[in-house]
């Protein structure tokens, strides 16, 4: 999905999903709208996405966020050295 600029989620659109992924999404550069609808959504994967993308999820005060209810924010990135590193956001 390396042209993927926007992601959007609507209200019922995903009642069930628990887990999701966003991968090597590099012209992403906003955190995706509505995540605040999928209500039993528990671990989002971001998987080397851009560092600007990272900083602003970062940023978000996730105790009144749209990101709050998520148990598990993941951030996984690859070092010079080429090992996987795996920070919780």
């Amino acid at each position: 999905m390396l042209n993927l600029v926007s992601v959007v989620f609507l209200q019922g659109g995903m009642p069930e999903l628990r887990e999701f992924q966003l991968q090597s999404c590099v012209e992403l550069k906003e955190p995706p709208k509505g995540v605040h609808y999928l209500t039993k959504l528990q671990q989002l994967s971001l998987v080397l996405m851009p560092e600007e993308f990272i900083e602003k999820i970062r940023r978000m005060d996730r105790s009144s966020s749209a990101f709050k209810h998520i148990a598990d924010v993941k951030h996984h990135s690859r070092g010079a050295d080429g090992r996987w590193t795996v920070q919780l956001l």
